[in-house]
Order: structure tokens, then C-alpha cells, then sequence
């Protein structure tokens, strides 16, 4: 009675009439209606989607045959490691849709009969005062959830535990999370299909100590990505540890990761696994510059390829190179790359904390994107040829002989 009144006095003060305030409450309560209809299609059509994707990833092969489905997501499941052996699924353009939030409702998996890993395996709860105490890892996903962030059903059941492993901070929170982000976006970008392995890598793993289970800590990753319509494809090759350098400097064939790891992938489908085409997948990366000629070389100078032959000569030499990357270590030490950035630099010039003060320039400014010429001891310090600058009479701008 309250809201007729109302709606009497609202028709009485605008001079509305009765039977346009009816049409009004009418069509209001068909567009209710079409929208309830419209969601409902909505939905009948993203499990569609999720089907065919499913289907597409059966047509081209799953990596063994002993495997668990899910809604959006294949994977099958190592009771040894308490975590999958490798999980498979499809990077649909719907991501678009930025519907769903993290669910972020991690749980033990129902389909696993001898039971996944918990959260007990990752972290213990402090009740005393009121925090959880991690073991030093993420709870990394393999299936990334916001892969489907269109469909609210697939993406919770990327939190299984059977989807999880114990990733580095360092590790799962830069690059694991910027090469899913890069696939992301170019499916964004091209409105295309991308299928993904994801395989952890076990050679010379230990287990989380405190872990309930027995979760193995995986010492690498690969990823595998095939875009189904080009039929080219790249892989990914990470150690579990942080890394500053480009995701393009980890690429390599789906070859090489068979090769490592024993699965033969994409089996039926006939797609290119022997090369990588960078310009395709990295459209934004820069080729490395081609080393300076050692015939130009005075005596004393050497290029970037034949400075590493001078470790353990103890001599002073000049190496020259065009300098691609200035850093700073964790430490406050300066790194300059020659030629290749890090972590494949075949030359690095290292500029101590303490020594920094005797330039009165800003290093990476006057020298990154120049060719260079650093004078050092060449040394060998595990990860590749390197050498000390002691002043700023130890580098110099390239010139021709």
C-alpha cells in the first residue's frame, strides 16, 4: 500500500501518466528477465568453451595417458612428489573478460584417493600470536588461475593442491608470473588459442623439510606453449630461483624439453618443436648485437668471444663489446653486460660498492647501448668469463683501431 501511494504521488507531481508508468514497470521487469535468460546463455556458452578447449588438448596429444580431467585443465599426478608431473590446458581469448577475482580457496583434492598436500606442508599456523609461519615457498600454481578468470568454476579448481608447487618467492612472484603474464597478453593481443604444459623437473630434489607429506621441491621448470593455429610453438627452461634476465633469453625448443624430460608432446598434432621463431613469440625483444671483429683489435683487445680463452692468464687485457645491461647486485656492486645480457653475457665487467665512488659520472648512463672497451684480469666465477674495473681508466668508449 506504501509504495502504490508513492508511485501515485510520483505520477501526480510529473503529470505521468498511469499507463506509461505500467509500460515502465513492465519493461524493467522484462529486462530482468532477458538478463537472467542472457546470463544463463552466457553461461551455457563458457562450458562449451571449456569443452571444446578440452577437446583440442586431447586431439593434439596429452604428455602420458595416466592423467586426471578437470573442467579446464588436464594433469597428471605424482603421489612420489605430492604434486603433478605435468599439467596441460588452453589460454582462451575469453580471458578478456575479466569477470572473476582469485578465489584463492587452496584445498586438498578430492580426486587424488591417497590425498594431495595441505596447507600444512607449506606453512604452520602460530596461534599464540595469531600468524602463519611459512617453510620459505609460494604455493606456486601450474595451471595459473587467472588463466581463467571467465569462468569461475575452472578457476577454483586451480587451487587444488594437486596443481601446486613449491616455487622460490623470488622465483614465482617475477618470472614464472611475468612469462604467464606475456602469455596472457599475447592471446589478448591476437585473439588466439594458446595451449600449455607445464612440467616441474625433479632431478636432484630434496623435500620441505617441514612438509607433513613429503612435498618434493622441484629444481626447475619447463613450460611448453604451442599456438594451434600457426603451429609454432616455444618452451621455457627456469631454474626455481630469481633471475633478472629477459624471459627471451630463456626460450628454447619443445625439442630440447622432450629431450629433458622424456615426454613426447603434442604427439598428434603436427607442429613445429625443433626452432623457436623469437620475432613471433617475443615481437618487442632485441637481437643481441653482433660482437666487435677481433681483426679489428689492437694488441692487447679482444672481442667477446675470445676474451674467455684469457682466464687464468693473469694478464691485464682490454675486452670490447657493446655493454647491453648496467645492474646493480644485491650487494651494491655494478655489473655491466657485453654483447648478451645476463644470465648469458659472455663478458662481465664488475664495478665494486667501494670503487663506485671514483667516477664522478653515472656508469650506466655514459655506457649501456655503447660500445665499450673494459680493462681487467679475466676470471672465471661460475657463471661465465668476468673481470674487475678497479677506476674509470679501466673503461673507456670503442673506437676502431
Amino acid at each position: 500500500m506504501k509504495y502504490t501511494l508513492i508511485a501515485f504521488l510520483f505520477i501526480v507531481q510529473y503529470g505521468i501518466s498511469q499507463d506509461n508508468s505500467q509500460l515502465l514497470t513492465q519493461l524493467k521487469s522484462d529486462h530482468t528477465e532477458q538478463s537472467k535468460q542472457l546470463s544463463y546463455l552466457q553461461s551455457k556458452i563458457d562450458s562449451v568453451t571449456l569443452l571444446v578447449d578440452m577437446e583440442i588438448l586431447v586431439s593434439l596429444g596429452l604428455p602420458s595417458d595416466n592423467y586426471l580431467k578437470y573442467r579446464g585443465f588436464y594433469l597428471e599426478y605424482s603421489e612420489e612428489h605430492e604434486q603433478a608431473l605435468w599439467t596441460m590446458h588452453i589460454i582462451n581469448p575469453n580471458i578478456v573478460n575479466l569477470g572473476v577475482g582469485r578465489t584463492n580457496d587452496f584445498r586438498v583434492d578430492p580426486r587424488i584417493k591417497t590425498a594431495t598436500a595441505d596447507s600444512i606442508d607449506y606453512f604452520e599456523y602460530d596461534s599464540v600470536n595469531d600468524e602463519y609461519n611459512g617453510y620459505g615457498f609460494d604455493r606456486g600454481h601450474l595451471v595459473p588461475s587467472a588463466d581463467f578468470r571467465w569462468n569461475v568454476q575452472a578457476m577454483s579448481e586451480t587451487y587444488f593442491y594437486s596443481n601446486i608447487s613449491p616455487q622460490r618467492p623470488e622465483f614465482n612472484r617475477e618470472v614464472w608470473a611475468n612469462i604467464e603474464g606475456h602469455l596472457r597478453k599475447f592471446v589478448m593481443n591476437n585473439t588466439k588459442r594458446l595451449v600449455v604444459v607445464n612440467i616441474p623437473i625433479f632431478e636432484g630434489s630434496t623435500k620441505i623439510e617441514q612438509s607433513i607429506n613429503g612435498v618434493s621441491i622441484p629444481t626447475s621448470f619447463a613450460k611448453v606453449v604451442l599456438d594451434p593455429e600457426s603451429k609454432k610453438t616455444v618452451g621455457f627452461l627456469l631454474k626455481n630461483e630469481g633471475t633478472d634476465s629477459d624471459l627471451a633469453t630463456h626460450a628454447v625448443s619443445v625439442d630440447t624439453i622432450e629431450e629433458l624430460t622424456g615426454y613426447d608432446l603434442f604427439a598428434h598434432g603436427e607442429v613445429n618443436e625443433g626452432s623457436v621463431d623469437e620475432e613471433y613469440w617475443f615481437p618487442d625483444y632485441e637481437a643481441d648485437p653482433e660482437p666487435i671483429s677481433q681483426n679489428n683489435m689492437p694488441r692487447g683487445y679482444f672481442n667477446t668471444q675470445s676474451a674467455p680463452n684469457q682466464v687464468g692468464s693473469n694478464k691485464q687485457i682490454w675486452v670490447c663489446g657493446t655493454c647491453v645491461a648496467g645492474r646493480k647486485s644485491r650487494a651494491g656492486n655494478l655489473w655491466l653486460n657485453l654483447d648478451k645480457k645476463y644470465p648469458n653475457s659472455p663478458v662481465s665487467a664488475m664495478i665494486k660498492k667501494e670503487n663506485l665512488g671514483h667516477f664522478e659520472y653515472d656508469i650506466i648512463e655514459a655506457f649501456v647501448d655503447k660500445k665499450v672497451c673494459v680493462r681487467g684480469v679475466m676470471k672465471d666465477f661460475g657463471s661465465g668469463a668476468n673481470l674487475e674495473i678497479v677506476n674509470s681508466h679501466h673503461i673507456e668508449l670503442y673506437q676502431a683501431k
